[in-house]
């Protein structure tokens, strides 16, 4: 092609040849320098503006482990998740059975999991829901389907409890189990969950941690597992709101 006079000239090509499957979800994107040797264009700004727009569109998002670096094709997934999932992992775990994120998902594509773990004076809310001042355990699980990141969990329990559950490491994690699988084989029965979900704009530290399309909002959800009357177990997450589908059925013949 000749050089492009336009940034939009250098956005139609790149859009085009994303769409061609020359680059697939999770790729990255060549180097400012090379890309702009490419088109033979001496302005980076027409090549930034091309970028920023396919960044818009939803294409390209900045690489989630180093935004600095440059960035990645967008994977298109869509995800279903049912409203009342915790009752479906209540009975998966009651059953024995593992509960992958593929199939609370409804997906069929592999998801990769980043996990993370620390030891942390807990927060004031965090505090106060689990009603201590004691060490908490941290963890962060993000899931990423073709390098993009679909989803951001939270979760929070004393460091007492999780010694006692065997989670002193992200290697103790197994793929499918739920943190309500782990709590009821360590004779803690859980018996309630109480849960929130609302949508908003995320704020620059939650975009950059979701690598999220400008303008687009996510879910928010909050959880907390009851034993009883005590809070064993509480947390959230973070999902792009163009990524998901909340769906729920409802017997309305049963009597509440």
């Amino acid at each position: 092609m000749p050089p492009p006079s336009r940034w939009s000239d250098i956005a139609d090509d790149l859009r085009a040849r994303i769409k061609a499957g020359e680059w697939q979800p999770g790729d990255q994107l060549p180097t400012s320098r090379q890309l702009m040797e490419h088109y033979e264009v001496s302005n980076p700004n027409l090549l930034m503006r091309a970028i920023a727009a396919l960044r818009a569109e939803g294409l390209l998002i900045a690489d989630p482990k180093a935004p600095r670096r440059g960035v990645r094709v967008r994977a298109q997934h869509f995800f279903q998740r049912e409203l009342d999932a915790y009752r479906q992992e209540y009975r998966e775990a009651l059953a024995g059975r593992d509960h992958s994120f593929e199939k609370i998902s409804h997906i069929e594509t592999g998801v990769d999991v980043d996990v993370t773990y620390e030891v942390i004076d807990p927060p004031e809310d965090i505090a106060e829901t689990l009603g201590t001042s004691q060490k908490v355990l941290h963890r962060t699980f993000t899931y990423l389907a073709d390098g993009t990141p679909h989803q951001v969990s939270d979760s929070y329990m004393t460091a007492e409890l999780a010694q006692r559950l065997g989670l002193g490491q992200p290697t103790d994690e197994r793929p499918g189990r739920t943190t309500i699988a782990w709590l009821l084989d360590a004779g803690i029965q859980v018996t309630h969950t109480a849960t929130t979900l609302r949508a908003r704009i995320p704020n620059p530290e939650e975009s950059a941690r979701m690598a999220t399309v400008p303008g687009v909002p996510v879910f928010v959800h909050k959880h907390t597992l009851y034993a009883g009357d005590l809070a064993v177990e509480t947390g959230g997450g973070l999902v792009a709101a163009d990524q998901i589908e909340y769906t729920m059925c409802a017997d309305l013949t049963k009597e509440v």
